[in-house]
């Protein structure tokens, strides 16, 4: 169907989140049901705090 992609330029653009120069992603840690944080190049990675908890991706600035 000829005009079906968005087109709209006013649809933002996508905002990338960096730790320690990586990028990262947002992944559901189950079974809690966190929405946790992992480096974009390494699959098995979770980043997580001193006390060994998935930091929430939500506490992630567009800079940190």
């Amino acid at each position: 169907m000829a005009g079906s992609r968005n087109n709209n330029p006013n649809r933002g653009s996508i905002h990338k989140k960096f730790h320690q120069e990586r990028e990262i992603v947002p992944i559901k840690v189950m079974p809690s049901g966190v929405i946790g944080t992992r480096y974009k190049d390494d699959e098995f990675s979770l980043i997580k705090d001193h006390a060994n908890r998935p930091i929430p991706f939500k506490l992630f600035t567009s800079n940190s």
